[in-house]
């Protein structure tokens, strides 16, 4: 009776150290989740980050293209600046 017994505790025994290790192991499954999200937001800040999603796509302003100045619009427009910087040096 008592080796029955035994075989009973070390079956309970047994039992119970599974359910702790896949407890520790699903744990361990969330820690390198976490760890895997933290260095991908270490390599890709959110400005730099992949766009994931179609949403993330319709939300992104877009570059509006600058329009150069040719060197004769730029002289104009110094010349033109420079005479208001005089005149209000005049006033003042």
């Amino acid at each position: 009776m008592s080796e029955e017994h035994a075989k009973i505790n070390r079956l309970e025994l047994l039992q119970l150290a599974l359910v702790g290790a896949q407890h520790r192991y699903t744990q361990a499954g969330h820690q390198i989740i976490d760890i895997q999200r933290e260095i991908d937001a270490i390599n890709h800040p959110i400005s730099k980050r992949p766009i994931t999603n179609v949403s993330e796509i319709a939300h992104k302003p877009a570059k509006k293209a600058r329009k150069s100045l040719s060197a004769a619009a730029r002289k104009k427009i110094s010349v033109a600046q420079k005479k208001r910087w005089a005149d209000a040096r005049k006033v003042a």
